[in-house]
C-alpha cells in the first residue's frame, strides 16, 4: 500500500535517451526504427518540442492492415494518434495506472509543467514496482 501512496511517475518513467521520439515531418520507416530500438511499444511524435501525437504498436498494426506498405513515403502524421493521453511527471504512479485502465492503454507519455515530453511510462514499469 505504501508504494501506491509514495511512488511518482518520474520515479518509474523512461527518460532521456530511452524516450522514443520522431518529428511530425518524419516518415513511418524512421518511426518504426525508433520504436524498435527503444522497445517501449511506441514513438512520441513532436513538433517544436511539443507532443502532438503517438504511434503505438496498435497504430502500426492498423496502419499495415489498411494496406499501407510504402513506409518510406508515408508521413507519420497520417498514422499517429493525435493528442494522446498523457500524465504529468510529478503525478502519483497509481494515477498513471488509473488512466491506463480507464482508456485500455499500456503506455503514457510523461509531460513536464511546460507540457514538454520528458518521459514514457509503461504498464510493465508499474507492475515491476508493485503499483498494480
Amino acid at each position: 500500500i505504501g508504494k501506491k501512496l509514495l511512488l511518482k511517475v518520474n520515479d518509474l518513467m523512461h527518460s532521456n535517451d530511452e524516450i522514443p521520439f520522431t518529428s511530425s515531418d518524419s516518415f513511418m520507416d524512421k518511426t518504426i526504427m525508433e520504436m524498435t530500438s527503444k522497445k517501449l511499444g511506441c514513438t512520441l511524435v513532436t513538433e517544436n518540442k511539443f507532443l502532438i501525437g503517438i504511434v503505438t504498436d496498435g497504430d502500426l498494426r492498423r496502419f499495415l492492415q489498411q494496406g499501407n506498405s510504402d513506409i518510406k513515403n508515408f508521413p507519420v502524421i497520417k498514422a499517429m494518434t493525435p493528442n494522446p493521453k498523457s500524465i504529468q511527471e510529478n503525478s502519483l504512479a497509481v494515477e498513471a495506472l488509473k488512466l491506463m485502465e480507464q482508456y485500455n492503454i499500456t503506455v503514457l507519455p510523461v509531460l513536464d509543467e511546460a507540457k514538454f515530453p520528458v518521459g514514457v511510462i509503461h504498464l510493465h514499469d508499474l507492475i515491476k514496482a508493485g503499483v498494480v
